[in-house]
């Protein structure tokens, strides 16, 4: 599946099946589908999912500062450079902003990603985490010099 969610199945049988999706963050969706042995599209709308801290997990809130002219990023996803933690990834409000829940300190890349492809990649480090919320800055996106 790539960041949108998109997945393709060839081959699927003619039949009656349920269509689950999920993904961290969102809340499960169940749809009854009807494979006729043809090709065809199906959309699912997720929903975000309320997410609550339990103890000894923090949040983690930002903000992608500069957004390139027309392009509407919708993902950041933050990967850890130094260990071997997960990458998280979060949904971007219309204004840019984040949040996760569980993130560990140290030093990330994050990864904006939208509708035309990546937005940017900048770095972003999340200290040692003392309090139950932490607002985290975003540097300036490094992709135009990496294309130079």
């Amino acid at each position: 599946m790539n960041i949108e969610g998109t997945r393709m199945i060839t081959e699927l049988p003619r039949g009656e099946y349920t269509l689950e999706a999920n993904r961290a963050g969102f809340r499960t969706t169940m749809r009854p589908l009807k494979a006729d042995g043809g090709n065809m599209t199906v959309v699912v709308g997720l929903e975000i999912a309320e997410i609550e801290a339990t103890d000894g997990q923090r949040w983690v809130k930002g903000k992608v500062p500069v957004r390139p002219q027309g392009l509407r990023c919708r993902y950041v996803r933050l990967i850890p450079v130094y260990t071997n933690r997960r990458p998280v990834t979060a949904r971007l409000s219309d204004e840019g902003a984040f949040a996760v829940l569980g993130l560990g300190n140290g030093v990330y890349f994050a990864v904006v990603f939208g509708d035309g492809g990546m937005c940017s990649i900048s770095e972003v480090k999340v200290p040692l985490l003392l309090s139950r919320e932490t607002e985290v800055s975003i540097g300036p996106s490094v992709l135009f010099d990496v294309q130079k």
